[in-house]
């Protein structure tokens, strides 16, 4: 049972690496993002190696709100969490701003328009058209 729960935790976090490997790299070709925040695009890439489930963006339209972004989002659930077998959506001022100055969150990279995103396993042709859909 024990081998079972590590064969099935492996397969699963596999997926969500590559989904947010994916997510990342799309995110990083659309002219309405800003920047992206993903550690393999900061490190010599190991073809074996991956770089977690999490990737933050900003929009450079600075007056978007947000908020309708989220809830125009059908596959991502709005979460303060990490990791699940489902992707989270979390507007990063919302969950983790919120106690640092100014200075901190220019220096973070973190302002209004900054989305966290939790990849989950789900297709990742799926969860690049909801992006799309609630983004442009």
């Amino acid at each position: 049972r024990q081998r079972q729960m590590c064969i099935r935790d492996r397969l699963r976090y596999d997926r969500q690496a590559e989904n947010t490997k994916s997510i990342a790299l799309w995110l990083s070709q659309q002219d309405f993002i800003e920047r992206v925040f993903y550690p393999g695009f900061n490190q010599e890439q190991n073809p074996d190696s991956d770089f977690g489930t999490v990737v933050m963006f900003n929009l450079k339209d600075k007056s978007r709100k947000i908020e309708g972004i989220v809830d125009k989002l059908e596959l991502f659930q709005l979460s303060a969490s990490l990791g699940s077998t489902e992707s989270l959506v979390a507007p990063a001022l919302f969950f983790y701003g919120g106690d640092l100055s100014e200075a901190q969150r220019k220096k973070a990279g973190l302002d209004e328009t900054s989305i966290r995103l939790s990849l989950g396993i789900e297709d990742c042709s799926d969860l690049i058209e909801d992006l799309k859909k609630a983004l442009q």
